[in-house]
Parts: structure tokens; C-alpha cells; sequence
């Protein structure tokens, strides 16, 4: 029951109605909306267990903090200067554009993480099995940052330089914008890989998981020998693949290479279940393989500036070369 020491309050409305400094406060409900609330009168704040917590740009929060019963705690955009945090078992964790954050920071028995665009200098981070963590845009990453035991990984937009990276068998991983790319790229344990908007000028060698699904979406300097035999499903969206001299496809692989240029000149589209051409500029391509007529009609929707040779590798038509004229038409 409430006392002189501790006042109990059940709603946002009630802690505005507090008028006294210095209070010691138990919020006793099951979901605590506290953003952008001003917190200066409180001296501690504490919550009933399992609740979720929602304190994202609130101001001056109290040293005595404890998020030890809290299955999910937002503080994103929070400054915690002389704040220590403690989480429960299994929480989901928002620590997102936080300032300050304690340097012995643990979240290692925390579900899910999201430490997006937050400065990890002198920060050791250690993630609990099966974890979501998302790092996205996050400055000073540890070098032995490890993710080997992380489900799903969002390094969107960090800079990589010097660190090499594991994954998890199934981990989904996000890289796109990602800097200085590690020179040996290994996917082969991961159900998702996204490179999207990456350069990849510094990569020697990628490999992919059987079934992986790939965005390679506006993604610079892709290698020489495109090897995308394993996945299940690619985009290379908006890719200019200058310099690209072939690309390997998986049976029943489905394909995005709407709004690509600079295609290799011999394209094998015929073990694709679906392949996307959208407004892609096929100048330069001297040869295309479907499976069959049907399946030239399907993909090529759509496509410009081919004026190269289609050939079908069905068994009705196997090894039937059709010449095409400068818009595109069979003669």
C-alpha cells in the first residue's frame, strides 16, 4: 500500500498530478507511458513484473532506475549519464540514439537489442543466444564485436573496417549501406543477407547459404563471376553491373533486376521461376535463354533496349534461337 516513503500511481494523468520533490515512485500498472515526460522530481522509479515501459525522450531520469522486472524497456533518445541499467531475463531492450550509455552495459540476457546510432566507445557487448540486435548506424562497433549467436544482426550503415564476422546458422543479417566490407564475406549459415546500397570494390569472395534469400539492391562493384546458384531469391535492383561478366541462378530461383543496366552480355534466365525486367536496360546483351516461349513473355515485361538473340533451352523448343529487331519484335 502507499506510504509516506513510496507513492503508487497507475497512469500518466496521476504522475502529472504529483506535485512533491524528491518522491520515491512504484508505477503500478501493466504498460508505462512515461515519453517525453520530465522526471526531475523523482527520486526512484520502479515497476510491477513483466510490465513494458516506455520512457523514449524523457528528461532527467532518476539514478535509481530499475528495469530489473520489465519485459521491454524504450529509452530511446534518453541520456543516461550516472544511470546504471539492469534487465530481466528475455527482455526487449530500445536503447536507440541513447546518450551516455553506462560503460558496463549488459544486455546479455536480453531477447531483442536495439543500440541503433548510439556511440559504443569502451562499450563490451555480449548478446545472449537466439538474440535479435540491431546496431544500425552505430559509431565506434568493438572490434571483436561477435554476433555468431545473434538470430537476426542489423549492422545497416556502420563502418566495418578490421572486424570479421560470424553468423548464426539461419541469422538473418543486414548490411546495406555497410562501409569497408570485410574482404571475405561468408553468408553460408544465413537464411537472409541484405547488401543492399553496398560497395562491394573490396569484397574477394562471397558465399551464400542453399536457399538463402539476397539483396544485392543498388549494390556498386560486384564481382566479376556473380556465383547466386545457392539462393532461392535475388535482387539486384537498380544494380549498374558494369563489369559483371556472368551470373549464375538457382533452379526455381525467383529474380528482381528491375531498373539494372549494364547487364553481361549472355544471360540463363531459364532455371528462374521468375525474373523481373522491369524497365531494366538490356543494351548490350547479345543473348538471352528461357525455357520456353511462355516463359520470354512472363519475364521480359517491360524491358528496353534489347535487340540482342533469344534462345530456348525447353524440351519443345530446345535450341531454337530467335533473332530480335531493334524494337524488341521476333522477325
Amino acid at each position: 500500500c502507499e506510504n509516506a516513503d513510496v507513492k503508487i500511481i497507475k497512469s500518466k494523468e496521476e504522475f502529472y498530478d504529483i506535485e512533491d520533490k524528491n518522491l520515491r515512485v512504484f508505477y503500478d500498472a501493466d504498460n508505462v507511458d512515461l515519453s517525453s515526460c520530465w522526471l526531475k522530481r523523482v527520486k526512484s522509479l520502479k515497476f510491477r513484473k513483466g510490465v513494458k515501459v516506455g520512457l523514449s525522450y524523457a528528461l532527467d531520469l532518476p539514478k535509481d532506475l530499475d528495469f530489473s522486472m520489465c519485459s521491454e524497456v524504450g529509452l530511446t533518445c534518453c541520456n543516461l549519464k550516472g544511470i546504471s541499467l539492469k534487465f530481466r531475463d528475455g527482455a526487449m531492450v530500445y536503447l536507440s540514439k541513447t546518450t551516455n550509455l553506462p560503460k558496463e552495459l549488459d544486455v546479455s540476457m536480453c531477447s531483442y537489442v536495439d543500440l541503433s546510432s548510439c556511440n559504443l566507445e569502451g562499450i563490451e557487448l555480449k548478446f545472449r543466444e537466439g538474440a535479435e540486435v540491431r546496431l544500425c548506424g552505430a559509431e565506434n562497433l568493438p572490434k571483436d564485436l561477435d554476433v555468431s549467436m545473434c538470430s537476426m544482426v542489423d549492422l545497416s550503415g556502420c563502418d566495418l573496417k578490421g572486424m570479421k564476422l560470424k553468423f548464426r546458422e539461419r541469422a538473418k543479417v543486414y548490411l546495406d549501406s555497410a562501409e569497408n566490407l570485410p574482404k571475405e564475406l561468408d553468408f553460408s549459415m544465413c537464411s537472409k543477407a541484405d547488401l543492399e546500397c553496398c560497395d562491394l570494390s573490396g569484397v574477394e569472395k562471397i558465399t551464400f547459404r542453399e536457399g538463402a534469400r539476397v539483396d544485392l539492391g543498388y549494390a556498386k562493384n560486384l564481382p566479376k563471376e556473380l556465383d547466386l546458384s545457392m539462393c532461392s531469391k535475388v535482387s539486384l535492383k537498380g544494380c549498374d553491373l558494369d563489369g559483371v561478366e556472368r551470373i549464375k541462378f538457382r533452379e526455381g530461383a525467383e529474380v528482381d533486376l528491375s531498373f539494372a543496366e549494364n547487364l553481361p552480355e549472355d544471360l540463363d534466365f531459364s532455371m528462374c521461376s521468375k525474373v523481373n525486367l522491369r524497365y531494366c536496360d538490356l543494351k548490350g546483351v547479345e543473348k538471352i535463354k528461357f525455357k520456353d516461349k511462355e516463359q520470354e513473355e512472363e519475364f521480359m515485361k517491360d524491358a528496353g533496349n534489347f535487340t540482342g538473340k533469344v534462345e530456348y533451352v525447353g524440351d519443345d523448343e530446345k535450341g531454337k534461337v530467335m533473332p530480335m529487331n531493334n524494337d524488341g519484335m521476333e522477325m
